[in-house]
């Protein structure tokens, strides 16, 4: 199976001051890098800070702040079945939050390069659960993302822009959920049909109450069964499952997702018909977050100042205006929500949260659907 990669990992440079965050740079392509930093994806202004709960609602939340339109990034061409990811910037090296992961595309209408990402997203691949019946792993290594640098998914034909997102959950029961992803500019040559899913509208994916962004890992629970966003489109793919009994990879409309039920998204699908518009040109945007840290020992301030953030800049970490806000040692308490653990695992270094999209669906959405223009 050939998948699309996303890399996800922790920072090292800066990790004394914020152990929890990070940003992807690089473009992979079969597992090898391509290019520079920046050079196929879209160059944002936040640095590698998270984007907050309280910012999904944005329209920076396609692919981030500063990242509206790639008329300086270049456009990497790939066949479908090839590899394609995100590699973390700063030496960044494994995910280390809880939290799914998910990847999502959306069609660009004419030029890649000035698309927005106003159109409709479809979710192409989930990664959930890989761990069962422990709630201490809920916290750490029970999400199949754990330690990876990257996010896995198929190249269909001709897509445009792909989101590929992390969300860290270790806040999520205090409001402070954390979403970490990129966009990176790709065409892809070949296929047939022209049918293309239906989707969602980001901002408008995630609502601030849905549960699956405010739950918590810090109770007894063993499960995550309030998956965020809309189902995997048909022939996408799911790793894991809400309950970890399910392990490997399958494919929406497939094998069932472990042996418990998934409640579908708590967010509304905004759904419509985004086959009209073709094109040659597709963006990969990089939804894959981090996770990091392996044991705070306080529930921090996972927020951390956001407008102090360092802006990477041609890989490199230049911090502006001033040093980040959360500092070793500036944790606070994120107090106990009912079934929380405010001493497991907490933020003594300002960590973040993020969060995944996950629902399967079934059917196949690209073998045999998709014309040369998507």
């Amino acid at each position: 199976m050939h998948f699309t990669t996303v890399a996800v990992a922790a920072l090292t440079g800066f990790a004394p001051l914020i152990e929890a965050h990070y940003t992807f740079t690089q473009l992979l392509v079969n597992g090898a890098p391509v290019g520079r930093d920046w050079q196929y994806i879209r160059q944002h202004t936040r640095g590698y800070m998270p984007t907050k709960y309280g910012e999904i609602l944005e329209n920076d939340f396609r692919c981030n702040t500063g990242a509206g339109s790639g008329a300086n990034t270049e456009v990497y061409t790939v066949k479908p079945g090839d590899k394609i990811g995100m590699k973390q910037g700063f030496g960044a090296n494994g995910i280390e939050h809880p939290g799914p992961a998910q990847v999502y595309l959306s069609k660009a209408p004419s030029s890649v390069k000035s698309y927005d990402g106003s159109g409709d997203w479809f979710k192409v691949q989930q990664d959930l659960l890989c761990k069962s019946g422990n709630a201490q792993a809920l916290k750490t290594d029970a999400w199949c993302i754990w330690k990876k640098n990257n996010i896995e998914f198929t190249v269909p034909s001709n897509i445009y822009l792909v989101r590929s997102e992390h969300i860290a959950i270790h806040g999520a029961h205090d409001k402070q959920a954390e979403f970490y992803y990129s966009c990176a500019q790709i065409k892809i040559q070949g296929g047939s049909g022209s049918s293309v899913p239906t989707g969602v509208k980001i901002p408008g994916v995630y609502k601030i109450d849905d549960k699956a962004i405010n739950f918590s890992v810090w109770g007894s629970a063993t499960t995550y069964p309030h998956l965020p966003g809309p189902a995997v489109a048909a022939g996408g793919y799911t790793t894991g499952s809400i309950d970890g009994t399910t392990t490997g990879t399958t494919t929406a409309g497939g094998a069932a997702q472990g042996g418990s039920p998934v409640v579908q998204g708590d967010s509304p699908a905004v759904q419509s018909d985004s086959s009209a518009v073709q094109s040659d040109s597709f963006a990969v945007q990089d939804d894959s977050s981090a996770v990091q840290n392996d044991s705070p020992a306080v529930q921090g301030d996972y927020s951390g100042a956001q407008s102090d953030s360092p802006a990477v800049q041609g890989g490199s970490p230049a911090v502006q205006g001033g040093s980040p806000a959360v500092r070793a040692g500036a944790a606070v308490n994120a107090g106990a929500n009912a079934g929380a653990d405010p001493g497991a695992y907490g933020e003594v270094k300002g960590q973040t949260n993020g969060q995944a999209n996950g629902q399967a669906n079934g059917g196949q959405w690209w073998k045999g659907h998709w014309s040369d223009h998507w």
